[in-house]
């Protein structure tokens, strides 16, 4: 289901629990997905699926709100953490998801296409995210383009510590995130 470098990378190395709150980058990206997020959503209390949705930081705010969140990740830490703050969450796959067609009002889909590397894994995903929300309902999508490390190494001033990743970047390479 999830690949073990990943799953290391976030049980291990990351405080994906904190991520969104302890850096300037999270914070500017938690403040832009919440900004993008709130101008598609529908009136409390709508349905919504946090896929990839991590220690639950969108769902947590988006359930503040009134509506009705339910989180899938790949990471049993992460599902557990999200439960602890009161968000139906669930072990899953964004390229399976367990839920039937047409059950939400609205998707975010905030990690996994830039953690699935495949492109025929991303498209499953999108797939499945799109299977999910309801006709005329809303897709919310992070992805970031290959430039995004060598733009963030240069906003942080850290272009020479992570040279092997920003390599990758000028380059036109993929590198996948989590190396």
């Amino acid at each position: 289901m999830i690949e073990a470098d990943l799953h290391d990378f976030f049980s291990v190395r990351c405080d994906e629990g904190s991520r969104l709150a302890s850096t300037l980058k999270g914070r500017l990206e938690r403040a832009r997905v919440r900004e993008i997020v709130a101008h598609h959503l529908p009136a409390p209390p709508a349905r919504v699926a946090d896929i990839g949705g991590g220690t639950g930081a969108h769902a947590e705010w988006l359930q503040a709100q009134g509506h009705r969140v339910e989180l899938i990740d790949p990471v049993r830490q992460h599902v557990d953490a999200a439960k602890r703050a009161g968000i139906r969450a669930r072990v899953g796959d964004a390229r399976e998801l367990p839920w039937r067609d047409d059950r939400f009002d609205l998707a975010l889909l905030a990690g996994p296409l830039y953690h699935l590397t495949a492109s025929g894994d991303r498209k499953v995903a999108l797939y499945e995210t799109a299977r999910v929300v309801k006709p005329g309902g809303t897709v919310c999508v992070l992805a970031f383009n290959r430039h995004a490390n060598l733009l963030g190494a240069t906003l942080a001033n850290q272009l020479l510590q992570r040279r092997g990743r920003t390599a990758c970047c000028a380059e036109g390479r993929w590198l996948p995130v989590w190396r």
